[in-house]
């Protein structure tokens, strides 16, 4: 009797751990629900031609790996990609809108989930990170009409390299919520 109450007390102590983990915000996106799809990983973009401190039109192609939790989905993984071509684009913070950007991601049940993201908030902090807060909706595939938010913190870029050759690749650290 005393092993099943210990029992259940400790699974419910998981339980409620682990739910306090899954539910925790992070600092500027929206708090996720305890059977939302949270995942965390990079984000590596890699530019064409590299960013310098001259302004000048850049393709950047960007890939993104995950890592997910859910307590509603079996996905535990996905990437996704695509490719921006953005005028003007530097080392340089431009306060010009990025408009919308399309990525479809691939989960590792196989399933797609396209993901239109239409809101685009940057803010440079005095250490040079820079921070991306995206949000949107999928459009189609998996999880269709759910919400979604992207979250990206890049390091600062090399001054010197702004300065001379330029920055080809910068990867930082990315995180991507599904409303389920």
């Amino acid at each position: 009797m005393r092993l099943r109450r210990l029992t259940a007390i400790a699974s419910a102590a998981t339980l409620l751990g682990g739910a306090a983990l899954l539910a925790a915000p992070t600092a500027s996106a929206a708090p996720a629900a305890v059977g939302d799809l949270v995942c965390t990983g990079s984000q590596t973009a890699h530019f064409s031609p590299p960013l310098t401190n001259t302004p000048t039109t850049v393709t950047a192609t960007v890939q993104e790996n995950y890592n997910c939790l859910s307590l509603l989905s079996p996905i535990s993984s996905g990437s996704g990609g695509y490719t921006a071509v953005r005028p003007d684009n530097s080392c340089l913070l431009s306060l010009s809108p990025l408009g919308t950007s399309q990525v479809t991601y691939g989960w590792n049940t196989g399933q797609t989930s396209t993901v239109t993201f239409n809101n685009t908030n940057v803010i440079r902090a005095a250490n040079g990170t820079t921070t991306t807060i995206s949000t949107g909706a999928v459009t189609s595939g998996y999880s269709t009409g759910s919400l979604v938010t992207r979250e990206l913190v890049a390091p600062a870029l090399s001054l010197t390299a702004c300065a001379t050759t330029g920055v080809s690749d910068s990867t930082g650290v990315a995180t991507l919520t599904v409303l389920l």
